[in-house]
């Protein structure tokens, strides 16, 4: 999948995808908590990642993410 589910600007503004609404719950749960956590954590290195599992536990079995943000490699803060 090559669209962002959602963003959060250096401002603090989360905007998310319209389709996201029309995705499984666990989907929207992973999409906002880790947009919230940029709100706090800027980046998608360990810290964020312990966040994101604390917060929704299975969202790596979701795999709705890009491979190298699972494994902690992402160049772009941004993305999901």
């Amino acid at each position: 999948m090559h669209q962002k589910w959602g963003s959060c600007s250096t401002s603090g503004i989360i905007t998310l995808a319209s389709d996201l609404a029309g995705c499984d719950s666990r989907v929207q749960d992973v999409v906002i908590v880790h947009e919230l956590l940029h709100l706090r954590v800027h980046n998608h290195g360990k810290l964020f990642r312990t966040l994101m599992t604390v917060h929704v536990p299975y969202w790596q079995k979701l795999n709705i993410v890009a491979p190298e943000f699972v494994a902690g490699a992402s160049k772009r803060s941004d993305r999901l």
